[in-house]
């Protein structure tokens, strides 16, 4: 198969244009792109951001954005293209239209062993937010992962390199995204090296986790180097279900992980977090009332997304499991009234994914 290279500048500003481009056909190839203005490169960079928006609309592992600075005299006649010339990245029409808060959103920065060697040298900045995956696999099944796996691991010196040099500040750091990191051993020292670095976060120090392994790994540890929050994927009160959704789960050993974690650690934040599929939207209120028993303050519901061209999901099961139109909505609808008083609660439905991955879709055919 050759090359197929798709892509749009979505923001063009007096010094600085964002955008995508990757080859479907080689999704691990990381493209060089530059801006010009006539014929004269004013910033070059390897196209390798993670962008979440871009991995959930099926654009491989997300990690194929750039932002590439130049002199505020250049102002907006730039071109972005591919190094070698063979590919003029398009315009998007809404690139000279997006707002700076858009921008800024951008700066969302996921980091796994897959990309860590083209992203540790990245230029110091400021980044929102920090993504962290210090492992590439899970101790789970879940029917609605999405996610490619491997033994793959980032070298703990060469993080701390990275966030030294590569980092001036952090506002939220998030370890686990799409991984299981309880699986690694050097979780603790990961936390450490993050808390005495540049990249200690000003707001919020999260560990996204499964639970089932939360045991192995030293609470004071986790709470000492700044932890404020656990965030804890459970998706129902039931331990069959909770089995049938994410295989390998043990409601059993998960929620005397939760109770432990608290009496050791009583100032940290724990919240659950669900994916909400036809399973278990009928009994969001028993998982609720499961979470308060334990001492949860925050539950996240996320409505299930699919998408079917993707290699890794259970295309068996998965139709069914997405929700109906208007049941995510009822769903909340029934929580806030029965509980809204009694915790913080967060509901994400999957409208705008769907309708970037749509839009994605139909900018990859044109």
């Amino acid at each position: 198969m050759g090359i197929v290279l798709n892509g749009f500048v979505d923001y063009v500003g007096p010094n600085q244009a964002l955008g995508w481009v990757w080859d479907s056909a080689a999704p691990d190839r990381r493209l060089n792109v530059v801006a010009l203005k006539n014929t004269k490169i004013v910033s070059a960079m390897v196209a390798n951001l993670y962008r979440p928006d871009l991995q959930q609309a099926g654009i491989g592992d997300g990690h194929y954005a750039f932002d590439l600075r130049f002199p505020s005299d250049a102002g907006y006649e730039i071109a972005v293209e591919i190094q070698d010339g063979q590919y003029k990245i398009p315009l998007n029409t809404d690139a000279l239209n997006v707002s700076q808060a858009q921008v800024e959103d951008l700066i969302d920065i996921g980091l796994s062993p897959r990309n860590f060697q083209s992203k540790k040298n990245i230029l110091p900045r400021a980044i929102d937010i920090i993504r962290l995956d210090p492992n590439d696999n899970c101790n789970l099944r879940c029917v609605y992962c999405h996610n490619f796996r491997s033994e793959k691991l980032i070298d703990l010196s060469e993080f701390r390199e990275f966030l030294n040099i590569g980092v001036d500040s952090v506002g939220t750091f998030q370890i686990g995204c799409g991984m299981e990191p309880t699986l690694d051993s050097r979780l603790c020292d990961f936390v450490e090296v993050i808390a005495e670095s540049k990249a200690r976060p000003s707001k919020d120090f999260i560990l996204q986790t499964n639970g089932l392994l939360l045991h192995r790994h030293d609470y004071q540890r986790l709470a000492g180097a700044g932890i404020n929050l656990v965030s804890i994927s459970i998706d129902v009160a039931e331990p069959e279900t909770q089995k049938a959704l994410r295989g390998g789960m043990s409601l059993e050993k998960l929620l005397r992980n939760v109770k432990d974690f608290r009496a050791h650690c009583p100032g940290v934040s724990v919240e659950f977090i669900a994916t909400v599929t036809t399973a278990n939207a009928e009994k969001a209120e028993s998982l609720v009332t499961l979470g308060l028993k334990y001492g949860i303050s925050r539950f996240t519901f996320r409505e299930v997304f699919y998408f079917p061209k993707n290699p890794i999901v259970d295309h068996s099961r998965m139709p069914d499991l997405v929700l109906a139109a208007g049941q995510f909505e009822a769903m909340r609808k029934r929580i806030l009234r029965q509980f809204g008083k009694k915790a913080e609660f967060i509901f994400a439905d999957s409208n705008t994914l769907l309708r970037s991955w749509r839009n994605m879709e139909q900018k990859r055919s044109q």
